[in-house]
Parts: structure tokens; C-alpha cells; sequence
């Protein structure tokens, strides 16, 4: 479960990462 938690962290956190990045570009 913890391994889980862990991917998920990391999976949302270069989910924000990418979108972050997106709105610089379209700004």
C-alpha cells in the first residue's frame, strides 16, 4: 500500500509538473 502511495505522489506530481508547464507556454 505504501508503494502504491508512493507512485501516486510521484504520478501527481509530474501530472502538476507537465501542467505547470503548459500554462507557461500558453501564457
Amino acid at each position: 500500500m505504501a508503494l502504491g502511495l508512493a507512485a501516486k505522489k510521484e504520478i501527481v506530481a509530474e501530472v502538476s509538473e507537465v501542467a505547470s508547464r503548459a500554462l507557461s507556454v500558453a501564457v
